[in-house]
């Protein structure tokens, strides 16, 4: 071959192009960037909202459907899904293929920002992000908690707004940061919600006066004396006076309100050790090197600790740890492996150079991966690394079948450059071929999932670029070491005892051919009864639950309850947890309706009995709380107490329409409907837990309003200050700084005074109006502005009856027009776990298609790669028994081993039956002479490969830590659990039943004679059996026992033989 020539004619272009790619990827490994997962721009955008207060039902009418519809207009985005919450709105924006992310998201925000009028004035913030799907565990580049031991809240958050953020984006890499859980001053009016009914005052104005106080105002300008004088008017407010402010004739605002400056209560309160604390969360340029950027943020922290003593902090994420650590696990690995598998080739090799020239094919296969990586843009990263760690075993194989072929030429009396040109023609195609089967296992990650195709490529693309890279060097490298540098020049050839006892074995097994295929059908069937029946095949999920070595408290109160129980409860555990010796730090979390408390021990004490102790203890007092639902958990499983958050009914079905009121109506009609089915009980409408919130609602009649000459505004307005509580953010000027305006009724009315409040002389807004208490649904959910209006309900009858009665309702019932009934909800859940249990099955299929496809056009036929496949099947038995013995549970990541081990156990029988094929085709062999002379040629390679590719997995299983990685680690040690497991049998059955299967099932030639066998099937022909019985039994009668166990051992063989000869007669 042509590039067999030019490797032996011009070796030194070759040493010279690995010197050049070794050099290029120790540059690319010191400038890649490097992070925890990679920074892609995933096809889809979330828009996110809050508004205090609000229920779901009003959150969908101002603010979602809103927004939606001016979203719909903008080009690129294919769908639109929301969730609606009290007060908080998610929209997800599902994009086109192929558009730009970024320009997206800047007409996204170009859109909200030119409609934020039609919104309601108080709305918060409307925050676009890059969506990140749940599969992936995204973590925080860099957060930590902020506290003192001096400063107050104020002081606390003034200090991390003006002082830490602007430290820390001096930082190069550092592109966001954000303080959370901060305060602001605000100016809090409590006012008598009575007086102000009593003398029916307006506060409207006086609230207008507040927020333009202090406030220059432009009017223009005037000409006077020739020259052009500008005016302004100032509404000048002494706001630490402003009880003294009139609001009407003969009455202050202090006489109706109590009036103070506080600090602003944020939406969720953070504290370390029972203190005040912020939360400062920061983020990662694009490109920019983890574990650089957070090295530098270290060291500012540390400077500005030095240079205020009074301020604390403890870091809570740090991706560029993560990261640091993941490369030191992973270095200690490749250590390992590259031990281990040196090793394995000096056992069989005997020499360490052809050894090390072997393992050189490692580190330039790697380092053309990092080249191309640096090169093409792509990250070193938890994806990438593992794609080159997994591939690590198998980097080497190609370079031994290559070496072994050459050397088994260079020994048989041929020159260097004779055996390597006819091991370029012998294994150049078979090499390929067997890469491309690997290759072929990870073409299907390109029709996973959407959510995780962006992120498993990469670790497709870092494997495959391995393997063809060790293609090219294994051609190459191996050659020239034996050519140029003369590996092996004073090795000798000796005769392997072993190959010719496996001679031996392999005529053996053609010799009792069926007895062997007898065993071989046993263990297959054996084996599969063995894994469905008890192998753990409980979850086919994606995730693992993992326990951290610390405690977390939740705690999670009903919206009816009032706050402060919620707080009480928080402030109870910290109590319990402050002052013991063995607590490192605790942080808490409140928002409106939960709360956590995380207990972080001291590194000695990770995991002690006194770590258990604490657990308990908090665990004990956590079930006698009432009102409020606290879990205890970490370090072991988990625990409730309290209330259960949750309702769970056996059905569950969905009305479709676009008119939310209207679907609601329709939904209570067909709640009757339902109930008139005697296996329905207990319908239940909307998203349903125990803590769903109730919602008083006043519907108007619009003739009485007429009738006593009442405007709507007016009642609104009435109503609204009497109940309410708002605060309008940055409104109000004090001093040189912007502050909040907060109101809220002293005493609020109950639904009894609501029904008796008089809105005019006489008026009653009972008289005016329908007032009725009705449940809201916990969140409404709409898909292309369609609502789903969930209906909840207990059926008795059996799974397949009820999905059968399901069905007969969504095709039987009339519907409105524009209304349909979804009877189950796909997305209900972020995961699917029969759906990617089917999904990976597909794949596993569709890439066994492909390995099937490669090997027919190596060989040019249809029949002969169903050889080779049979090995998939001998394989899996290691997989089944492996995880049988070692009590695994085999879910996706099995499977997706086993995708991955079908690339691998095809490659040892393609080198087998490729090389007795060359034996027969151009040797001239018979097929048995083929099939003894190959399998032996081909055992040393087959072992070697097989043992490295071992060898390279090991560490990943040996050396996994559930700590270091979590939920990832599980990843690739159930990768590798498969790999291991089913390349170790394989291997053994390759060695063993491949040559007999290929002898049953390989095209006969005219020159091919029966091999002969042991003569078992013919003498068990020749028997007649239906004698066989009456002659068993009439010996059985007629022998003499006694005697018989009085004859001597060669007597007793005697009669043996005779017995024998009378009872099989042959025919």
């Amino acid at each position: 071959m042509k590039f067999g020539k030019l490797v032996i004619d011009r070796p030194k272009g070759f040493i010279l192009i690995f010197i050049v790619i070794l050099i290029a990827g120790i540059y690319a490994m010191i400038n890649i960037p490097k992070e925890d997962l990679p920074d892609v721009a995933y096809p889809k955008l979330t828009v996110q909202t809050t508004w205090r207060g609000q229920s779901p039902e009003n959150m969908v009418k101002y603010v979602t459907s809103v927004i939606e519809e001016n979203l719909n207009s903008i080009r690129g985005i294919k769908k639109i899904t929301s969730d609606s919450y009290k007060g908080f709105t998610r929209i997800t924006l599902e994009l086109e293929r192929d558009v730009d992310v970024d320009f997206q998201m800047f007409l996204v925000n170009e859109k909200l920002s030119s409609i934020r009028d039609k919104l309601p004035p108080k709305l918060g913030d409307i925050e676009v992000n890059n969506f990140v799907p749940q599969d992936i565990d995204e973590t925080t580049f860099f957060s930590l908690y902020l506290f003192s031991n001096s400063k107050d809240k104020y002081n606390l958050s003034k200090f991390a707004e003006e002082k830490l953020k602007r430290e820390l984006a001096q930082i190069q890499g550092v592109s966001e940061i954000s303080v959370r859980g901060g305060v602001q001053k605000e100016l809090k009016i409590e006012y008598e919600s009575d007086i102000i009914e009593k003398y029916n005052i307006n506060f409207n104005n006086f609230f207008m006066k507040l927020i333009n106080s202090n406030e220059k105002i432009s009017l223009g300008k005037v000409n006077v004396a020739n020259k052009r004088l500008y005016m302004t008017f100032t509404n000048k407010i002494d706001l630490n006076n402003v009880e003294n402010f009139k609001i009407q004739d003969g009455i202050n605002a202090g006489n109706v309100a109590d009036i103070y400056f506080q600090d602003s209560e944020p939406r969720t309160i953070h504290r370390v050790n029972g203190g005040p604390a912020v939360y400062v969360v920061l983020a990662k340029a694009k490109n920019a090197n983890a574990i650089i950027v957070s090295n530098k943020v270290k060291n500012k922290l540390k400077k500005i600790k030095s240079r205020n003593p009074d301020i604390n902090y403890k870091i809570q994420d740090n991706e560029g740890k993560k990261v640091l650590e993941g490369y030191r696990d992973i270095l200690l690995r490749i250590v390992i492996s590259i031990v281990a598998i040196f090793l394995v080739l000096f056992s069989f090799m005997r020499h360490i150079k052809p050894s090390l020239i072997t393992m050189g094919s490692i580190f330039l296969s790697v380092s053309f991966s990092i080249n191309f990586l640096f090169f093409s843009g792509e990250s070193l990263n938890t994806f990438t690394i593992s794609g080159i760690a997994l591939a690590f075993g198998l980097l080497v194989d190609n370079a031994v079948v290559v070496y072994e072929n050459i050397h088994k030429h260079f020994y048989s009396g041929k020159s260097i450059k004779e055996s390597i040109m006819l091991s370029f023609r012998e294994m150049f195609i078979p090499i390929i071929a067997s890469t491309f089967t690997t290759v072929c296992v990870v073409i299907p990650f390109i029709f996973l999932q959407e959510e995780l195709k962006i992120y498993y490529i990469p670790f497709a693309k870092t494997v495959v670029v391995s393997l063809i890279a060790s293609v090219f060097i294994s051609f190459s490298l191996i050659p020239i070491a034996f050519s140029y540098l003369h590996i092996e020049e004073k090795i000798q050839k000796s005769k392997n005892k072993i190959i010719e006892l496996y001679k031996r074995y392999i005529a053996n097994i053609l010799k009792y051919r069926y007895f062997a295929l007898v065993v071989l059908v046993f263990i297959l069937g054996f084996s599969i009864l063995k894994f469905v029946k008890d192998v753990d095949k409980s979850s086919f999920s994606w995730g693992g639950r993992d326990y951290n070595p610390y405690v977390t408290c939740y705690f999670r109160s009903k919206p009816n309850v009032p706050k402060f129980r919620l707080e009480n409860a928080v402030k109870q555990f910290e109590g319990l947890i402050e002052g013991n010796q063995i607590v490192d730090y605790y942080r808490t979390s409140v928002s409106d309706t939960e709360a956590r408390v995380l207990v972080y021990f001291k590194d000695e004490y990770e995991g002690s009995a006194g770590a258990y102790s604490l657990r308990e203890k908090l665990k004990i007092y956590g079930n006698r709380m009432s009102q409020v639902y606290v879990t205890v958990y970490g370090i072991g499983p988990s625990f409730g107490g309290g209330f259960s958050g949750s309702v769970r009914y056996s059905s569950q079905i969905y009305l479709q329409g676009y008119n939310y009121e209207k679907l609601k109506t329709f939904a209570r009609r067909f709640e009757t409907t339902l109930l008139n089915f005697r296996e329905i009980s207990d319908v239940k409408l909307g998203v349903v837990r125990k803590d769903s919130t109730q919602i008083v609602n006043v519907k108007l009649q619009a003739d009485k309003l007429d009738a006593f000459d009442l405007d709507i505004s007016e009642i609104q307005q009435k109503v609204s200050y009497l109940i309410r509580e708002g605060v309008y953010e940055d409104i109000i000027k004090y001093d040189n700084d912007y502050i909040n305006l907060a109101f809220e009724a002293k005493n609020k009315i109950n639904l009894f005074e609501l029904k008796n409040l008089y809105i005019k002389e006489g008026i009653k807004l009972s008289d005016i109006s329908e007032i009725t208490l009705e449940g809201s649904t916990r969140s409404i959910e709409r898909e292309n502005q369609v609502y789903n209006y969930p209906i909840s309900y207990e059926y008795s009858g059996g799974y397949q009856d009820r999905e059968e009665f399901e069905e007969s309702l969504a095709n039987n019932l009339n519907y409105p027009p524009g209304f349909s009934l979804k009877t189950e909800d796909k997305n209900r859940w972020w995961w699917d776990e029969e759906q990617d249990y089917q999904r990976i099955l597909v794949l596993l299929g569709f890439a066994i298609l492909l390995i099937y496809m490669v090997i027919s056009a190596l060989y040019e036929s249809y029949s002969e790669p169903f050889i080779i496949l049979i090995t998939l099947p001998l394989a899996f038995v290691g997989v089944i028994w492996l995880y049988y013995l070692f009590n695994l549970t085999f879910g996706v990541h099995a499977i997706m081993g086993s995708m991955l081990l079908a690339g691998i156990v095809v490659n040892n029988a393609i080198i087998m039956i490729n090389h007795i094929n060359h034996l027969r085709r151009e040797k001239n062999h018979t097929k048995v002479e083929g099939i003894i002379i190959g399998a032996a040629d081909r055992f040393r390679p087959i072992l070697i490969t097989s043992f490295t590719t071992i060898m390279g997995l090991l560490p990943i299983i040996i050396f996994s830590t559930e700590k270091a990685r979590g939920s990832e680690e599980k990843i690739w040690k159930h990768l590798s659990y498969a790999t291991v497991g089913g390349l170790t049998t394989a291997t053994i059955f390759t060695l063993t039943f491949m040559p007999l299967l290929y002898y049953f099932f390989a095209k006969k030639r005219e020159k091919d004679k029966p091999y002969q066998d042991s003569g078992v099937w013919k003498f068990l022909k020749s028997i007649e059996w239906k004698k066989l019985p009456s002659r068993l039994l009439y010996l059985i009668k007629n022998i003499s026992w006694k005697q018989i166990l009085k004859k001597s051992p060669a007597a007793l063989k005697r009669i043996v033989v005779k017995v024998f000869n009378k009872i099989f007669r042959r025919r």
